[in-house]
């Protein structure tokens, strides 16, 4: 997965392999959809939360991938390692970058990602802080 942005644009592509499990190879997501971008160290997320995978791929604790109906909309998840996901109650996460958006077809982004310095570059450049 490559996140990387343009002047109004938070570009995600998928590569290879992971396009047959997530069933896309790019996201475009308008700054102006963007309400927030937040980097989680640990995150426990419950599975009303998260909801319920309505497209994609599911192989426990290696990959959860796809569409996902939640609470507050359709998520779209992108999750290696998800921990505790069977017991169907919650999920213990590690390094999930969390994109909530306004108007886009995914109320919520959860996709996972060991790079700290790009989650902070993303969220600065989600207030303006950066082009």
């Amino acid at each position: 997965m490559n996140i990387h942005t343009g002047t109004d644009e938070l570009i995600i592509d998928f590569k290879g392999f992971e396009q047959i499990l997530v069933l896309k190879s790019r996201l475009v997501i308008k700054r102006s959809e963007i309400v927030t971008i937040k980097w989680h160290q640990l995150i426990n997320l419950s599975r009303r939360e998260l909801g319920w995978r309505i497209g994609g791929t599911a192989i426990p604790k290696v990959i959860l991938a796809g569409r996902f109906a939640g609470l507050s909309g359709v998520n779209f998840v992108y999750l290696r390692h998800p921990h505790n996901i069977m017991a169907l109650k919650s999920a213990r996460l590690n390094h999930v970058l969390e994109i909530e958006t306004r108007e886009y077809r995914y109320k919520k982004l959860l996709l996972s990602l060991n790079d700290p310095e790009l989650a902070i570059r993303l969220i600065e450049w989600s207030r303006g802080k950066v082009a």
